[in-house]
């Protein structure tokens, strides 16, 4: 039997990994001296009203070995295989934690996989192996290795109202956080290849929607593996961002999510980000 294991940032919600059969291992967010397990001991509610509150802006940590190490017992106890996918290397240290929890199981059991990408993008890659999954018509490391050659065709884009989160979670250089504040732009980042770039500017939310959909007109998205969409707690706004996009999208599946608490301590409040894979 094949299991699959990723970390919170996929930003699923406990109900959607659950019928995907999906494990996830939480990161964990700080705010002052207080540690918070994503998704676990903090829900987006409770997060985004202490960062709301909050003088001093949380920050975050990787998934522990010990994570991936409770979540991997059971499955090598009865003999079956597991493939997991985490957040870019790049952006965290969780893809070391899972090598780490791993480096005593037999390589033939688990194959581990850097997403090269994070939230939306790294749900579009699971639900993509979870259908393989279910195909019964693939190995572990089959899965494992179509993976590694889709993560770096996924491209999220995302508009953003601020790049100071990104700036202190040293994700951006502090001149083009200032830069931004300063001529009253909407950045809008790109993530591909676990980098994270400032794709284009915009103003204002009509702005920002018409350069996500440049953007995107102007990739070659593949839509059979559908598109994500995700927000920083501004729901109406992302299904705006929706409404527009429905003519290019051509009927594809269209996944929403909202940004848990480690990847919205590096966007803040307010981002609209949508994730594909590209033809290439």
């Amino acid at each position: 039997m094949i299991h699959i294991i990723t970390d919170s940032t996929s930003d699923m919600t406990h109900e959607e990994a659950a019928e995907l059969k999906i494990a996830k291992a939480p990161l964990t967010v700080h705010f002052g001296d207080t540690a918070y397990s994503d998704g676990v001991d903090i829900t987006p509610d409770a997060f985004y009203k202490l960062l709301s509150e909050g003088k001093d802006l949380p920050t975050t940590s990787q998934a522990p070995p010990a994570a991936f190490e409770e979540l991997l017992k059971p499955i090598l106890a009865k003999g079956d295989e597991a493939v997991i996918v985490t957040i870019a290397s790049a952006l965290s240290a969780t893809y070391q934690s899972a090598v780490i929890a791993t480096q005593n199981a037999a390589p033939d059991k688990v194959h581990i996989v850097d997403s090269r990408t994070a939230s939306g993008g790294l749900a579009l890659l699971l639900r993509h192996a979870a259908r393989m999954r279910d195909s019964a018509q693939y190995t572990a490391g089959q899965i494992a290795d179509e993976l590694r050659e889709l993560g770096p065709r996924v491209v999220i884009y995302g508009a953003v109202d601020t790049l100071k989160y990104l700036w202190k979670g040293g994700r951006v250089s502090r001149g083009k956080a200032v830069m931004g504040n300063l001529l009253n732009v909407t950045p809008v980042v790109m993530v591909r290849d676990g980098a994270i770039s400032v794709a284009d500017k915009a103003r204002g939310e009509k702005g920002s929607l018409k350069t996500m959909l440049r953007l995107f007109e102007n990739s070659k998205p593949d839509l059979e593996y559908g598109v994500a969409f995700m927000h920083g707690d501004v729901p109406e706004r992302m299904e705006r961002y929706i409404e527009a996009f429905q003519p290019v999208l051509d009927g594809t599946a269209v996944y929403r999510a909202r940004l848990g608490s480690v990847i919205g301590t590096h966007t803040g409040p307010g981002i609209v980000a949508m994730a594909f894979i590209n033809r290439e």
